[in-house]
């Protein structure tokens, strides 16, 4: 069925009709057009999302010089589930706004541990390399709110993996 205006110009409902009645008669002649465009369609989809996390980079792994020097943390040990760690994050980012936190997690919570006895320490960095000073008010700060204080010497070298790798495993 062929649909004109003599018009020139077609409404919004007419444009709908014209389209829908196209539609049902590509539909009926020829199925299989429509269900193989679906099935590329999902393809692309899958390769596009396989190509943006990365699967098809080369993944490259290398020991370098850190980008860190010497470090002085203050943090906090605890035991228990590591959805506790939140709280420690909270008060240790409520003392020191701006400063850059870390956590450490011991035990694979998967593991042989029970889920009570998985350790955990938590803090922020107070001083990192020798161009950040070490600000004694915020160290006492944190001295005062039961945080301890830790001296961690630059590391030799670390090995250092592109991010694609990193995307992955956040799809993964």
């Amino acid at each position: 069925m062929l649909v004109t205006a003599t018009s020139g110009t077609l409404s919004a409902s007419d444009a709908l009709e014209s389209f829908l009645v196209l539609w049902r008669t590509a539909w009926a002649s020829q199925p299989w057009v429509f269900v193989a465009a679906t099935v590329l369609a999902f393809l692309l989809t899958i390769l596009a999302y396989l190509a943006y996390s990365g699967l098809f980079s080369a993944v490259a792994v290398s020991a370098k010089e850190p980008p860190i020097g010497d470090l002085v943390v203050a943090y906090r040990t605890a035991r228990g589930p590591y959805s506790g760690a939140g709280a420690l994050f909270t008060q240790a980012c409520s003392l020191l706004p701006g400063r850059r936190a870390l956590g450490v997690y011991y035990d694979d919570p998967e593991g042989q541990a029970p889920e009570e006895g998985l350790r955990y320490a938590v803090g922020c960095v107070l001083c990192d390399g020798e161009d950040d000073a070490l600000d004694h008010t915020e160290m006492e700060l944190m001295l005062e709110n039961g945080f301890r204080i830790a001296h961690l010497p630059r590391p030799n070298y670390a090995v250092l993996v592109n991010e694609i790798l990193g995307k992955i495993r956040r799809f993964f």
